[in-house]
């Protein structure tokens, strides 16, 4: 059993709660929000992707209203992070260095510097980070890699593959909307542009 906490229950962390509280094998020992009504809610925020609105039980999960809390006081050994972009570097650099797996939503930080602190952390620390790129584990992704790699179809000579989204109006203090927080349209857009891997 893997223990696994989740740092931030927004539309994201929600999102997550739900899946992972559908597999045998983890367990969602504790989760971390600042926002009192995120912390003690039964059901997560409407976002573009299904199934974080529905309620679930998060009963036996202990509650924390600081992340760096749950870091040190939580049993868990991964830290799932679900934060808005700009505390990504910090709370997975903390999380590594406390031990722990950390799996980090995208865009893993705001600046390369950022990012490749977090590497060295990781490095240093022995242990795994992996940024949920989460387009490429996709069913659609999957079967067109599958295609390019078996030429069921032929060879693959270009592919151009958009995805759509709205604009995040649901974000906490609108923190998406800003780019010192979010990085703005360059970092975003890179991440809503995220590739399917062929090879």
């Amino acid at each position: 059993m893997i223990n696994v906490a989740i740092l931030g229950m927004g539309g994201m962390g929600w999102f997550h709660a739900t899946r992972l509280l559908q597999l045998s094998n983890v367990q969602l020992v504790a989760i971390a929000d600042i926002e009192p009504d995120r912390l003690n809610a039964k059901r997560g925020v409407t976002i573009n992707l299904g199934g974080s609105e529905k309620e679930v039980d998060l009963s036996g999960v202990a509650r924390f209203g600081d992340a760096g809390e749950l870091i040190r006081r939580a049993d868990a050994e991964v830290i799932d992070i679900c934060l808005p972009s700009y505390l990504h570097a910090p709370y997975a650099i903390e999380a590594l260095q406390a031990g722990k797996h950390v799996l980090c939503e995208k865009p893993m930080a705001l600046t390369v510097e950022d990012a490749d602190r977090m590497i060295a952390a990781a490095r240093a620390a022995g242990r795994a980070l992996m940024i949920a790129q989460c387009i490429r584990f996709w069913p659609e992704c999957l079967f067109l890699r599958d295609c390019a790699r078996d030429g069921r179809f032929g060879r693959l000579l270009s592919l151009n593959i958009f995805r759509l989204g709205g604009r995040l109006i649901w974000s906490w203090q609108n923190w998406f909307l800003d780019p010192a927080r979010s990085g703005g349209a360059v970092i975003q857009e890179s991440v809503s542009l995220e590739r399917c891997v062929i090879d």
